[in-house]
């Protein structure tokens, strides 16, 4: 019957589009708040009209007396001895401690809810409290796993082959990049030359495939050629070939 209670559609709303709330988890709460309702329909004999519903919810707490038959009044006007009387049902049903806690979880957001909105006359969920829950103890391992485990085999006898192979594929790898690397390094003769940070270079390596040598440098030019005049504190500095 909630799932047609004007006041509960607001709540479920409010929970999507507010809260953000997934379908799923507004689903479960529209379950916990029919299921709170069913209980007080069996236990005062609720009218289930949609337009006296929808009455109730529109003259407000203020009138919730007016109509006690019907869910939106007595939601309006529930009290903590409602709520107890219905935990004390699902604890009758072997509920878990986990599933109760859910549920009263469930009730305290309405309420409080509701009490923001002005359609309750107060939140009876401050004098409930949420029941303790056990903790659970870490899963041992059986016996059969214990003998299992003993009996594999030691890894150190499939660790220790595998690493020599590796390692002897890892050197075959290295010395052949070393000679492939030693012929296409060339060393410049280019003497060292102080840049314009002040940093000397003490040696110059190029990388060449070819194994060019440098071409020779100009001996009547500085060796580092500029499109425009240096200025004089450069050109101090820059050293020419000798």
């Amino acid at each position: 019957m909630s799932q047609h209670l004007p006041l509960v559609e607001q709540f479920l709303t409010y929970l999507t589009d507010e809260r953000h709330f997934s379908p799923y988890t507004s689903r479960c709460y529209g379950l916990d708040l029919r299921q709170f309702i069913e209980f007080m329909t069996g236990e005062f004999g609720l009218d289930e009209n949609p337009a006296t519903e929808q009455a109730a919810l529109d003259a407000g707490p203020e009138s919730a007396d007016e109509f006690m038959n019907t869910a939106t009044g007595r939601l309006m006007a529930s009290d903590p001895e409602t709520i107890r009387a219905f935990l004390v049902r699902m604890s009758e049903q072997n509920y878990s401690a986990a599933t109760m806690a859910r549920k009263i979880a469930t009730l305290r957001s309405f309420h409080k809810w509701a009490e923001r909105r002005g359609l309750v006359r107060s939140n009876p969920m401050v004098l409930i409290r949420t029941p303790k829950q056990a903790k659970r103890l870490p899963k041992a391992i059986s016996v059969d796993e214990i003998e299992r485990l003993l009996s594999a085999p030691d890894p150190n006898d499939l660790l220790v082959p595998a690493i020599g192979r590796f390692s002897r594929r890892s050197t075959r790898r290295a010395s052949v990049s070393a000679r492939s690397s030693a012929s296409t390094v060339a060393i410049s003769t280019r003497p060292a030359r102080r840049s314009s940070f002040g940093a000397r270079d003490a040696a110059s390596v190029w990388f060449r495939s070819d194994r060019t040598p440098s071409p020779p440098c100009d001996t009547t030019s500085p060796c580092s050629t500029r499109t425009s005049p240096a200025p004089e504190r450069w050109r101090r500095r820059t050293p020419r070939c000798s």
